[in-house]
């Protein structure tokens, strides 16, 4: 991860308990990129691990872990949103994006994100 902090990424709990965080703006300000990393947190060595970079760069969006997959989509804290979905698979240790796009143009953006079972 980026010495320098993020801000407006997303995270989720994955299936094997691990505490992932996915993109996010790098250098709030004036020269404001979004990220394509993505990290988890072991608790028991206390450090970081890279994840695989998800497709594209996303900043506001929603990501939700549902059945050993991360779902995420939308975003974008400048200009048109991003209207593209994808997917981490957890037992790939992979992400693609998904065939299909948002229904409507403009994508989310700060969107929140949960599981109810």
């Amino acid at each position: 991860m980026s010495s320098r902090g993020h801000v407006s990424g997303g995270a989720c709990v994955l299936g094997d308990g691990h505490f992932a965080v996915f993109g996010g703006d790098v250098d709030f300000g004036n020269s404001t990129t979004s990220s394509c990393e993505a990290l988890t947190f072991d608790g028991e060595l206390a450090q970081w691990d890279r994840l695989p970079p998800m497709q594209e760069p996303r900043s506001c969006f929603a990501c939700a872990a549902i059945g050993g997959d991360v779902i995420v989509t939308g975003g974008r804290w400048w200009g048109p949103g991003s209207e593209s979905v994808e997917v981490y698979e957890e037992a790939l240790r992979r992400g693609r994006r998904l065939p299909c796009d948002l229904p409507w143009p403009g994508g989310l953006r700060f969107m929140g994100s949960a599981v109810m079972r």
